[in-house]
């Protein structure tokens, strides 16, 4: 009886190993699972859940232990503190997060949408801004008036250009949709200590200031006048805080997007055309589609030939068409590469330079008025 006893508890404990060894046949709601979750594109998994509990819920052999657990994962060009689990996170364990990212990851998300509210402005804040958009002084203090803004010198400023020029009017853009632009591009222009939403007020504000001076308004349609304003205003939107050296050696995603030309303009032109791909931030929809066309077209070569790489062959350009003065500018080629080196002056010229360097800043802008006449 002993022995009995004794094979019959060894029999026992040895039965749930064979059940466990034991392959049972897996069910369809399993299988449809699996290959689902296989044949899967990147951010699908939301789309694909939904799919697999319809099935199980109509499949009265599925149970919840069959159906594999689908995690979800990041597109690629999201950021990774958008995944669900930073998303989760108190303020204060997100900023820990973010120490521990690099700020080439940390950029690499689509600006957004940031809702329906725009930034308010008081009646002496638009009049501060306006007063030194008329004034086509040198000596204005970006920074002040970033201050006496509240931090909202881009968005006013902004606002300020396109009323001063009459190109709201003339192209019928929407106030509403232009504030709302205006408050997530601000919103996500970088905090990067130098190119900032300060900076791109500035440089919006040196390109208005030379084409009145220079008297190249006058020569300018209302499409170019607007892609020169609009192009300096996003010409350094959604900067990671690096350059286009430091892009391509890491091989960062926008080294290979951009195939290592002109990486990070090719970058802030992207963020701000992905930011317009939403019709109530689509400050360009009100234009027909040829003058989408040239205006776009304009931003892009004028934001491209930001790129440094770029400057020393653009200068010898102008200084072989600086003496042949309208003649030259009527032609088509030179008369774009002065529109080009007006568009692009900002860039250098910034306000926030010394007072007494500001007339050396652009020596080659002078070329270009040069050959304006």
């Amino acid at each position: 009886d002993a022995v009995t006893d004794s094979s019959m508890s060894r029999s026992a404990r040895e039965a749930p190993r064979a059940n466990k060894d034991s392959s049972t046949p897996a069910s369809p709601s399993s299988l449809i699972a699996n290959a689902l979750q296989r044949a899967l594109p990147v951010g699908g998994h939301n789309a694909t859940e939904k799919r697999v509990r319809i099935f199980q819920h109509k499949s009265p052999k599925a149970s919840p232990k069959d159906s594999p657990k689908l995690s979800p994962k990041l597109s690629p060009m999201e950021s990774p503190l958008q995944s669900p689990k930073m998303l989760r996170l108190s303020p204060k364990a997100l900023r820990s997060k973010m120490r521990g990212h690099s700020r080439s990851d940390l950029s690499e998300g689509v600006p957004r949408p940031i809702g329906s509210a725009v930034v308010s402005a008081s009646a002496n804040q638009r009049c501060l801004v306006k007063n030194a958009v008329q004034s086509l002084s040198w000596r204005t203090d970006v920074f002040e008036l970033d201050a006496a803004t509240d931090g909202h010198v881009c968005f006013i400023l902004a606002e300020e250009l396109l009323e001063h020029h009459g190109l709201i009017e003339r192209f019928g853009i929407d106030l509403v949709v232009l504030r709302r632009f205006l408050s997530s591009l601000e919103a996500q222009y970088g905090s990067n200590p130098y190119h900032n939403s300060v900076h791109a007020a500035d440089v919006m504000l040196g390109v208005h200031l030379f084409l009145v001076r220079f008297n190249l308004r006058s020569r300018l349609t209302e499409e170019q006048l607007l892609a020169a304003l609009l192009a300096a205003l996003v010409h350094d939107f959604n900067h990671p805080g690096t350059n286009n050296a430091h892009e391509c050696k890491v091989i960062s995603r926008r080294a290979i997007l951009h195939s290592d030309q002109s990486v990070l303009e090719h970058h802030h032109l992207a963020s701000a055309f992905e930011l317009m791909r939403h019709r109530e931030l689509n400050v360009l929809r009100c234009l027909s589609p040829t003058q989408y066309s040239e205006v776009r077209t304009l931003m892009i070569d004028m934001v491209l030939h930001t790129d440094l790489a770029k400057h020393f062959d653009f200068v010898q350009k102008l200084e072989s068409w600086q003496y042949r003065g309208y003649a030259a500018f009527k032609e088509a080629e030179s008369r774009a590469a002065s529109f080009k080196s007006v568009a692009t002056a900002g860039t250098d010229a910034n306000l926030s330079t010394p007072r007494s360097s500001r007339a050396d800043v652009r020596p080659d802008l002078l070329r270009a008025s040069r050959i304006a006449g």
